[in-house]
């Protein structure tokens, strides 16, 4: 409903308790950033 295509939209869920892994979620963070704003140089 955003308008978003589907090769844009991700879900993940994560197997764990109330907080998700801290280096699960920072790799997925990392990679987000590195495929939408680019690699840091």
């Amino acid at each position: 409903m955003l308008g978003t295509p589907d090769d844009d939209k991700r879900h993940i869920v994560f197997e764990s308790g109330h907080h998700p892994p801290n280096d699960l979620t920072m790799k997925e963070t990392l990679d987000w950033f590195d495929r939408y704003l680019g690699p840091v140089r």
